[in-house]
């Protein structure tokens, strides 16, 4: 599945067991994505710590921006071309792993 135009983007943390499912979903349909640990302590390197805790901000930041958006991780981001944001938080827009794959889905079409 191409989503030449939409850049997917999932902020997850290491020890949830939801984010580590969405990701495999992601992957198992073809769908490219960015992916964001914000999980900090979940690496030992140092560069490592530091690419985590930059995510772990840009989610903080995006929470901030977008109070009803965000609920709980994993969060995807979906933007179109013209900078547009659609945010999908587990919690508030789905209850599933599979749920959010179908979200995804029907946003890259």
């Amino acid at each position: 599945m191409e989503n030449e135009n939409k850049k997917i983007t999932l902020y997850w943390e290491s020890n949830c067991p939801d984010c580590v499912e969405i990701k495999s979903l992601l992957d198992e349909s073809n769908i490219k994505f960015i992916s964001k640990c914000i999980t900090v302590d979940a690496v030992n390197h140092p560069q490592d710590k530091m690419v985590n805790t930059n995510n772990r901000w840009e989610f903080h930041d995006f929470a901030k921006q977008h109070p009803e958006s965000f609920k709980f991780s994993p969060v995807i981001v979906m933007e179109d071309e013209e900078f547009n944001f659609e945010f999908v938080s587990s919690g508030h827009d789905f209850h599933t792993p599979k749920e959010a794959l179908t979200l995804v889905e029907k946003y890259i079409k």
